[in-house]
């Protein structure tokens, strides 16, 4: 028996098809523990690690997405209300789930069905594991992450509700 999947599905599926990133997951924390991060937080919490903060470019990166209205509306879409903002945080000071959520590199064209191996661009500490996944499909946050990314299609997330709720 074949099941169909809905519209929004599709449209899904056809974005991250489309998207170089992927969602992915880690079972270890274990060799970041000791390393200092670029990171964006909301209020005092730590909810994505761009990169090392040794890395210039992913400090920008972190830069950039604490200013990005979109990214903005995909935190507040998931609950997240208060002050965006970027700076470097030490792996001592993360309280690491045991499985971690992150964005890895993807061949535009496929989807990844989260065995498939990719370099990590970063690491997603939010509870809500959509956070990913609607990072990986949302032009401005793309863009930011990936050189020369494509221009994807906007989620059919409403996200402009969700914008109208972040606290600048």
């Amino acid at each position: 028996m074949t099941q169909l999947l809905s519209s929004k599905q599709e449209r899904l599926l056809d974005l991250l098809a489309s998207s170089p990133l992927a969602p992915g997951t880690l079972n270890s924390s274990e060799g970041f523990i000791g390393r200092r991060f670029n990171a964006i937080f909301v209020n005092d919490e730590p909810v994505y690690l761009v990169g090392e903060s040794s890395d210039y470019q992913s400090g920008v990166e972190a830069i950039e997405l604490a200013e990005s209205n979109s990214f903005k509306a995909l935190l507040a879409a998931v609950g997240y209300k208060g002050e965006t903002y970027a700076r470097e945080v030490s792996g001592d000071e993360i309280q690491w789930p045991a499985s971690l959520s992150v964005l890895v590199e993807s061949e535009c064209g496929n989807v990844e069905l989260g065995s498939e191996s990719g370099a990590v661009v970063g690491i997603v500490l939010s509870k809500n594991k959509g956070l990913a996944t609607m990072m990986c499909v949302t032009t401005e946050v793309v863009s930011i992450l990936v050189n020369d990314a494509p221009d994807l299609v906007k989620p059919s997330v409403q996200l402009h509700e969700a914008d109208k709720a972040v606290t600048h």
